[in-house]
């Protein structure tokens, strides 16, 4: 029963090593000693090892073709917040919105406005008027979502401090629109 066993196991790691498929024979199987390696069935050639497979290369990351820079006349009190967006590409369709945190109120404007095709170099500014209390801290984002082809959406952002001396949220944070589309957040650049 050991003999047996032993020789499958060999049969086995033999096969799995050479990709050749074991000989269908009725009779008994030869075992290779240690050090030896099994012979491939009559008539077949031994197999060559596989050439390694190559990890792909990462994805490009993929700069979507648009700069948005977003200031305040304030800070706190009635806030004009204007979104500057300069497209670096000529754009299919673009939608951009602001983000306006809980606990500010949208005085005047619109969050999200459709604002169509954007030639290379062109640009829009788009303001709201905001309500910010003057204690507590709120982090304000306006971005633009581009539309390249059928398919394929890219999205650019920016953020801003409101409120008190506001601390910047941990790297990673994504604040969701109320059309549900999330918006990874980075860190605000100080004034």
């Amino acid at each position: 029963m050991n003999r047996e066993l032993t020789g499958l196991l060999v049969l086995l790691v033999s096969c799995a090593c050479s990709s050749t498929p074991p000989a269908q024979s009725g009779g008994e199987m030869a075992t290779p000693s240690m050090g030896e390696q099994a012979a491939p069935p009559a008539g077949e050639q031994e197999a060559t090892p596989a050439a390694e497979a190559e990890t792909p290369p990462a994805p490009e990351k993929i700069t979507p073709p648009m700069e948005v820079k977003l200031s305040t006349d304030k800070t706190t009190g009635r806030v004009v917040a204007t979104a500057e967006l300069t497209a670096t590409a000529d754009l299919p369709r673009v939608l951009a919105r602001f983000v306006v945190p809980a606990g500010v109120t949208l005085v005047d404007g619109v969050a999200e406005v459709e604002v169509g095709k954007l030639a290379n170099g062109e640009k829009r500014s788009l303001s709201v008027t905001l309500e910010v209390p003057a204690e507590g801290q709120f982090l304000l984002a306006a971005g633009a979502d581009l539309f390249m082809e059928p398919g394929v959406k890219l999205h650019r952002s920016a953020t801003l401090n409101l409120g008190t001396e506001a601390t910047r949220p941990p790297a990673g944070d994504v604040v969701r629109t109320p059309g549900g589309t999330g918006i990874r957040l980075s860190p605000a650049k100080k004034r």
